[in-house]
C-alpha cells in the first residue's frame, strides 16, 4: 500500500527511518530512492545510519569522460554498478540505490532481488528551491543554467510517465517556511 509523507526537509530522516523500520530483513532488502535533480536524495542518504544502511549512488558511476549525447541511463556503466550492488546485497544491511531514474535501470541492476524484497521511494520537491523543470521543453534548469542534452532530456521523460505513482513510499517535501 502507497504512503504519502508531506514534511519538511529536517523530519525528512526521522520519517524515513519510521518508514523502513517497519519491515524485516524477509521483507525489504533493498529500496530504490528516485526524484529530480536537488530533490533531496543524496542528502537523505548521506545521514542514514552506516549501521544499518548500505548505499549506492549511481550518478557516482557516472565518468566525466561520459560522452554528453548518452541519457543517463547509457552513462551508468552497468556491469561496474551491478557489481558493487550484489557486493552489497550479500551483507546484512538494507541497501539504498539513488539515482534520478534508477528503476529504469533495475532490470539490469536487481534481476537477483525478488521483487516483494524491494520498496520504491520517490522524493518530490514541493518547494522552489533552484530546480524548475520545463515539461514542455524537456529541459531542466539547475543553477540558472537550462539543460537540454539528451542526458537531462531522458531524466525528464522518466519523471513525465509519472515514476511516483508505482512508489511505495512518496515523500513531499515542503518548504521550510511555509505552513502545512
Amino acid at each position: 500500500m502507497q504512503q504519502i509523507l508531506r514534511v519538511e526537509s529536517k523530519e525528512i530522516l526521522e520519517q524515513f527511518l519510521f518508514w523502513v523500520s517497519q519491515f524485516d530483513a524477509r521483507e525489504c532488502k533493498l529500496v530504490t530512492l528516485e526524484g529530480l535533480p536537488h530533490a533531496g536524495k543524496s542528502t537523505l542518504l548521506s545521514f542514514l545510519p552506516a549501521d544499518q544502511f548500505a548505499t549506492v549512488e549511481l550518478d557516482r558511476f557516472i565518468h566525466r569522460k561520459a560522452d554528453p549525447n548518452h541519457t543517463w541511463a547509457e552513462s551508468i556503466p552497468i556491469a561496474e554498478a551491478r557489481e558493487r550492488i550484489q557486493e552489497l546485497l550479500r551483507g546484512s544491511k538494507i541497501l539504498v540505490v539513488e539515482g534520478p531514474a534508477v528503476w529504469e535501470l533495475s532490470k539490469n541492476l536487481f534481476a537477483d532481488v525478488p521483487f516483494s524484497k524491494i520498496k520504491r521511494v520517490y522524493i518530490k520537491q514541493m518547494s522552489r528551491t533552484g530546480t524548475y523543470v520545463d515539461w514542455l521543453a524537456g529541459g531542466i534548469l539547475l543553477d540558472g543554467h537550462l539543460h537540454r542534452s539528451p542526458y537531462f532530456r531522458s531524466i525528464f521523460q522518466h519523471h513525465s510517465s509519472e515514476p511516483w505513482n508505482e512508489a511505495d513510499l512518496i515523500i513531499e517535501r515542503l518548504p521550510e517556511d511555509d505552513p502545512e
